[in-house]
């Protein structure tokens, strides 16, 4: 994220103090911002992945489908594991991957 360089955004952005889950708030705007990169602008490969499997004959429609769906579910739950288990070394989320 751009905003990590900023001067004074970095601490506000990995404060995880923010809610009772202990999710910072950068985990939450890559979040928010890579779900409609991943559902809306990848509709065209889940669409074209679906009847790729339906017709026998995979094609790049559906490694790109799954692997960004991977990276995606990936993200989560290293978040949900990141709040539940609050390790002293957290899992990187990959958000950005997915919506590569």
């Amino acid at each position: 994220m751009v905003l990590t360089h900023v001067p004074g955004c970095m601490e506000w952005l990995m404060n995880r103090s923010y809610s009772s889950l202990h999710i910072s708030r950068e985990e939450i705007i890559t979040w928010i911002l890579a779900s409609p990169v991943q559902f809306v602008s990848g509709r065209r490969f889940y669409v074209e992945a679906y009847h790729s499997v339906k017709n026998r004959s995979l094609g790049m429609s559906f490694l790109i489908a799954m692997g960004t769906t991977t990276a995606y579910l990936y993200s989560i739950a290293a978040i949900i594991y990141n709040a539940t288990q609050q390790p002293d070394d957290p899992l990187m989320q990959c958000f950005e991957s997915s919506a590569l």
